[in-house]
């Protein structure tokens, strides 16, 4: 059988190694770092029982969900460092937040 010929499994795996080595590998997006609080509220969170008054866990909810709205809010207006050439000194190019 030739090396090209797919019908049998040893040839086609032989196949599907060499494409994927040939392939480039993605290079993994940075992490953006949270609020180091963010993690401690959500732990105390889910370490605090349930309860018919849910008011504890619902304030904890709300607090957590208060610093995660201000933290994207102060990344969103931190301006961007970025420039090209062809932009002018005073202008900036607005920054991919996706």
């Amino acid at each position: 059988m030739k090396d090209t010929d797919l019908t049998n499994m040893h040839s086609l795996d032989k196949w599907f190694t060499e494409t994927a080595s040939k392939m480039k590998e993605k290079t993994p997006r940075r992490r953006i770092a949270q609020d180091p609080r963010i993690k401690e509220l959500i732990g105390r969170r889910i370490a605090m029982p349930r309860s018919r008054d849910g008011r504890a866990r619902k304030e904890l909810t709300l607090e957590i969900r208060k610093i995660i709205r201000t933290d994207t809010r102060n990344k969103k207006r931190k301006p961007s460092k970025k420039r090209s050439p062809d932009t002018p000194t005073g202008q900036r190019r607005p920054m991919n937040y996706g």
